[in-house]
């Protein structure tokens, strides 16, 4: 699978997170996670920022959230899956998921403006420490290598 990538001008996003720690860069290769789980096996589309737990997670581009929770595909507090994530959908059909949350701080719903504070970074879901997950997907929800564009 080919991952679309715009030239930079016509992108809009910016850094959701000022990473502290290290940039894990895993994304857009096939095959098995780093970490095996009978749960994920698949594309890793996003980058994971080290951030202590708390760190302000910004909105990467305007749109209106369409999910701010808890993964409910799995137990509260399991292990497993996304944790707490925002999901904000843009107007041009792009979606950017961060995930993996302490505390959202945005309802469904709500209209958010580029840089604004979705909630605190943190180490819930399938996550080895705290860190930021963050992915962006096209209209058609393939993965965006989106650090290339900002």
């Amino acid at each position: 699978m080919r991952n679309k990538v715009l030239p930079r001008s016509q992108s809009g996003l910016r850094r959701p997170v000022f990473s502290v720690g290290p940039v894990w860069r895993s994304p857009f290769q096939d095959g098995a996670y780093p970490i095996t789980t009978p749960y994920i096996v698949g594309v890793h589309e996003a980058y994971d920022h080290g951030t202590p737990t708390g760190t302000p997670k910004l909105a990467m581009r305007v749109g209106v959230v369409v999910y701010a929770g808890w993964d409910d595909r799995f137990p509260v507090g399991s292990a497993n899956g996304r944790g707490i994530y925002v999901d904000v959908l843009h107007e041009d059909g792009w979606l950017s998921r961060q995930m993996h949350f302490s505390q959202v701080m945005v309802p469904v719903g709500e209209w958010v403006q580029q840089g604004r504070w979705l909630g605190l970074s943190g180490n819930t879901g399938l996550s080895t420490g705290p860190h930021s997950h963050d992915a962006v997907f096209d209209a058609n929800g393939r993965g965006i290598d989106w650090m290339a564009l900002v």
